[in-house]
């Protein structure tokens, strides 16, 4: 009998500490930088990954969706990119891959950083 006051003594010592534990301590952070990325970053991002493995991935799923988005961003010469998109996806060996990934990142436009 004595021992099961200790055992509700300490489940309510447990409780009372978790309860406890989530107070209105609140973490207060500064303002986040938003920092926007265009579709050609992404492309960008995503053409140095493919020149760095020498390899098509995934992604090339969805690079003429990709290309043509350029569109809303004012790409100026998104004839030349399309192309080279094609290019692109018909390479079947690592340096030519390399080749025509380069090739498209040199086409699109520089960042703003």
């Amino acid at each position: 009998m004595h021992t099961l006051r200790l055992l509700d003594l300490f489940s309510v010592l447990c409780l009372a500490a978790v309860v406890g534990g989530c107070g209105p301590n609140q973490q207060t952070y500064g303002d986040a930088e938003v920092v926007e990325v265009t579709k050609a970053d992404q492309l960008r991002s995503w053409l140095q990954g493919v020149v760095d493995a020498g390899a098509l991935d995934s992604g090339v799923e969805t690079l003429d969706d990709d290309v043509a988005a350029l569109a809303s961003e004012n790409v100026e010469n998104l004839d030349a990119i399309k192309e080279s998109a094609a290019k692109l996806k018909s390479a079947n060996t690592p340096a030519t891959v390399r080749e025509h990934a380069k090739a498209m990142l040199d086409l699109l436009p520089k960042t703003t950083e």
